[in-house]
C-alpha cells in the first residue's frame, strides 16, 4: 500500500476532489496517474463515473462489493467528511488508516464500507 494525499481538493462550484482515485492508488499500490479521474465524470447525467469505476475494476479481475458492517482486508470507508462532504478514507479490518485529504481529518461517520472481490 501507499499513502498518497489527494491532487485535487474539492472547492465548491470549482473543482470535485480526487479522493476516490486517490483511495484506490493507495490500496493498489499504484500512482494517482494510473488511476482515472473518476471525479471528472460525477457531473455528467446518469452513472457514467459509476460505469467507468466498475469497468476499470472488471478490468483488473474484481467487483465493488458493499457493507454497512467494516469487512475484513482493505476498503474504502465513505460517509461525510467534516467538510460537510462526500468523502472516502483508506479502511483496513474496519480501522481507518489513511485520509487522502491533506487535512488529515477523515469521517465524521462511516455511512458503509467498499471492498473489491473477484468478479464472477
Amino acid at each position: 500500500m501507499r499513502f498518497h494525499k489527494q491532487s485535487k481538493v474539492h472547492i465548491p462550484g470549482q473543482q470535485r476532489g480526487n479522493c476516490l482515485a486517490t483511495a484506490l492508488a493507495c490500496i493498489f499500490d499504484l500512482e494517482i496517474d494510473d488511476i482515472p479521474q473518476f471525479e471528472n465524470l460525477m457531473d455528467k447525467p446518469g452513472d457514467e463515473w459509476l460505469k467507468a469505476y466498475t469497468d476499470w475494476l472488471l478490468e483488473r479481475g474484481l467487483e465493488i462489493a458493499t457493507s454497512k458492517e467494516p469487512p475484513e482486508g482493505y476498503a474504502l470507508a465513505i460517509g461525510k467528511s467534516p467538510r460537510a462532504i462526500n468523502h472516502c478514507v483508506v479502511a483496513l479490518n474496519g480501522e481507518l488508516i489513511h485520509d487522502p485529504h491533506p487535512d488529515n481529518s477523515f469521517l465524521v461517520a462511516v455511512n458503509f464500507y467498499e471492498f473489491f472481490v473477484e468478479a464472477e
